[in-house]
């Protein structure tokens, strides 16, 4: 049976900051020193007796843990644990405060608690929720120097940063950048060595703005004259001065006037702003909080009227414009959708977006009409039949390939999905509901794991492992590290 065996050991995080001159985030951190110690599983847990285990069929393995009383794993349904970095929560008080670290799927720890929140890793990297303060970690632990704000050097991108529990949808990247030639936002602060009285931003060469040396002001390549800055996007960048948001190009020349709220570029020539407040035909100020798409030049390419939020555009130009009331647009401004009213997000997973109960694929077609149906995952979505409240899974064409069988169908995974014949009660007070014990399934509807009784499993990552839960006689909450041997 496939084992994982990384023996990283751990240590407390130690965040220092600097204050004098920083990278376009709020703040520069030294690399962390790391206090060894020897690696264990979880601090009062149990490790069942001869390790891993391997089911009947042989497809399967897994490991169970019994918990301690100050420390247990931490998962919820949905999740992925890439990069084989789990999550476990400590209790932090008698209040039910928690601080979370991250353990192997061996239950060993690899870090101390370091975070207010359970994040995962993607790509390598997370971030991580301190007292002081966010930060970009690496697997070895290490805090990584932000190339600026919520981006790190990720190959030859910046990777944007923005996922936390979750991460929906690909991180995305500014790709294809020249470290020499590429500018990212850079922040002074004030100090002995300026007459500053707020932090300001410039813009400095990556490489630059990467080195160790705190360097002096002409290096910058546009000045530190802003109060806030984002990336270079399609040659521009939004930028605020002491009130509004505008765009300036990369000789620093104001792209687009600083008349906005809020500004982002979205990829593809198109530039998303915000305002509060703006004039009706009669010259009057009205509330307005809308959002507008404008392209490089300034010029409105829609008169639709955008609430909420926009988000960027994918490869083929196509994203969702709107929250609460959204709908998919193309980066010609055109709207392709009805606008639809409907629970966030509105995602774009395994090749579809999800809008109000329909999915569209990457140009916008429509390609699947189904309301009560989740994600599609694995090529597959679960859907409900509306009078039976039964559960069975459709194909991207919207045909039935798993009957309206299960109470609880959850996503596939790896070619795997969690299924269950029903709730429990647990809480009439709190109405807190617990699954029945539970099955993993194949797409032939062949049936899995059912002797462990599982209540709960995350979905399963790239090298097959997932994490899950089940209760033993005595109401005691063992959890087991599952892995696909057979996939």
């Amino acid at each position: 049976m496939m084992k994982f065996h990384a023996r990283i050991k751990f240590g407390f995080l130690v965040l220092i900051s600097i204050f004098i001159i920083g990278s376009c985030g709020d703040r520069v951190v030294e690399t962390p020193e790391i206090n060894i110690d020897e690696p264990g599983i979880i601090s009062d847990s149990t490790v069942g007796e001869g390790g891993w285990q391997g089911d009947a069929s042989g497809s399967f393995s897994y490991l169970k843990l019994t918990p301690g009383a100050s420390m247990e794993p931490f998962f919820e349904e949905g999740m992925v644990f890439y990069d084989n970095m789990f999550i476990y929560k400590a209790q932090t008080d008698k209040n039910d405060n928690f601080m979370y670290g991250y353990m192997d799927p061996n239950f060993n720890i690899l870090s101390e608690p370091i975070s207010l929140n359970p994040n995962v890793f993607y790509n390598g990297v997370a971030k991580i929720l301190t007292e002081d303060g966010s930060y970009i970690i690496n697997k070895q632990m290490n805090i990584l120097k932000e190339a600026c704000e919520n981006y790190v050097v990720h190959g030859n991108s910046l990777m944007e940063v923005s996922w936390s529990k979750f991460c929906y949808n690909e991180p995305f990247m500014i790709k294809d950048i020249n470290p020499e030639t590429y500018l990212v936002p850079f922040r002074v602060e004030p100090g002995p060595d300026n007459e500053l009285s707020e932090p300001l931003y410039g813009f400095k060469t990556l490489q630059d703005a990467m080195s160790e040396k705190i360097g002096p002001e002409e290096e910058f390549v546009i000045p530190p004259v802003f109060r806030k800055a984002k990336p270079f996007i399609d040659g521009l960048a939004a930028v605020r001065d002491k009130y509004k948001w505008g765009f300036i190009d990369e000789s620093g020349n104001i792209a687009i006037d600083f008349m906005y709220d809020n500004a982002i570029s979205l990829t593809h020539d198109v530039v998303g702003v915000f305002q509060k407040i703006v004039l009706d035909d009669e010259g009057k100020e009205i509330n307005a909080d809308l959002w507008t798409l404008l392209d490089t030049s300034g010029n409105k390419i829609t008169d639709e009227r955008i609430w909420g939020g926009v988000q960027r555009f994918n490869d083929y130009g196509i994203a969702v414009i709107g929250r609460g009331r959204a709908a998919l647009f193309d980066s010609d401004g055109n709207r392709l959708t009805y606008w639809q009213n409907g629970k966030e997000p509105y995602v774009y997973v395994d090749g579809l977006f999800y809008l109000g109960g329909g999915f569209y694929d990457e140009k916008g077609e429509l390609v699947v009409n189904r309301y009560s149906t989740s994600n599609f995952s694995d090529g597959l979505s679960a859907t409900k039949r509306g009078s039976t409240d039964l559960w069975g899974y459709i194909d991207k064409k919207g045909e039935k390939v798993i009957p309206n069988i299960y109470k609880i169908a959850q996503d596939f995974s790896e070619g795997y999905a969690y299924v269950s014949d029903g709730y429990t009660l647990v809480s009439l007070e709190l109405s807190l509901l617990m699954n029945n014990p539970g099955w993993l399934i194949d797409k032939d509807q062949n049936e899995y794991l059912r002797e462990l009784g599982l209540r709960g499993i995350s979905k399963f990552n790239e090298d097959g492992y997932a994490i899950g839960y089940s209760l033993e006689d005595d109401d005691t909450k063992v959890y087991y590290m599952i892995h696909i041997e057979n996939p």
